[in-house]
């Protein structure tokens, strides 16, 4: 913090703070409409199941039907579930890196098929 003065407010111990006026460090931010603060937890939500939908395709692979209800089970236990697995991370923080390795896991798999299954497709 930097008072008026110009000098740290550290400098100046013997200043009571009421008296002293100190200048803001960043400006104000822009207020966000509920339209526009609706719209960026939408994205996130989006954005961060996007882990869930590569899981759930990789795992069911050729089935469409066990790759929906994979979807609804897995949007079903995050809903209710949500506080406990933020507890379980911050107990076991490791936990994240091995959810982190299945999802690299799958990924790299469902590419390396996928690409086989379109170069056999080409040829």
């Amino acid at each position: 913090m930097v008072d008026r003065t110009g000098g740290p407010a550290c400098q100046r111990p013997f200043t009571p703070l009421s008296r002293r006026r100190f200048l803001p460090i960043a400006g104000r931010a822009p207020r966000k409409t509920f339209a526009q603060a609706a719209s960026q937890i939408v994205i996130a939500d989006v954005s961060m199941s996007l882990d869930n939908v590569l899981a759930v395709a990789g795992a069911a692979r050729d089935h469409p039907y066990v790759m929906i209800a994979g979807l609804v089970i897995s949007i079903a236990c995050m809903a209710v579930a949500a506080n406990l697995v933020v507890k379980l991370l911050k107990r076991w923080p490791y936990l994240s890196y091995a959810g982190l390795a299945l999802i690299v896991y799958i990924s790299v798999r469902m590419t390396v098929e996928g690409g086989a299954a379109v170069l056999a497709t080409i040829r």
